[in-house]
């Protein structure tokens, strides 16, 4: 059985420091991956991440970065893209394929 973690608020998100990945909790597999400052003297980076389970492999789906992306924005975009993998849409593949599009209209745009 799962182990269900209660919501974090923003700011108990802001306190953590502790490098690793720290489930928030409100959609399953939503985390916040903090990582090893590259600097001595420069902050942690921290990012959303997703980990959802699409034709029983595991996939590990970035949402953006702390604070760009709040909580309540990851939080949304992780119940999306969870109900997109619960119907077998592989978030990655439909991630590559708006991007492809993307540069394909900007270089149309091009003169």
């Amino acid at each position: 059985m799962p182990k269900i973690v209660p919501p974090l608020t923003s700011v108990q998100i802001n306190r953590l420091k502790k490098p690793g990945w720290h489930a928030v909790g409100g959609v399953a597999g939503l985390a916040l991956q903090i990582r090893e400052p590259s600097q001595p003297e420069a902050s942690p980076s921290r990012s959303w991440i997703l980990r959802v389970i699409v034709g029983g492999k595991r996939q590990v789906v970035g949402l953006g970065s702390y604070p760009q992306v709040g909580l309540a924005d990851a939080r949304e975009q992780a119940k999306v893209i969870a109900a997109e993998a619960r119907d077998g849409i592989n978030p990655l593949i439909k991630k590559r394929q708006a991007r492809s599009a993307a540069i394909a209209a900007a270089s149309a745009r091009k003169t």
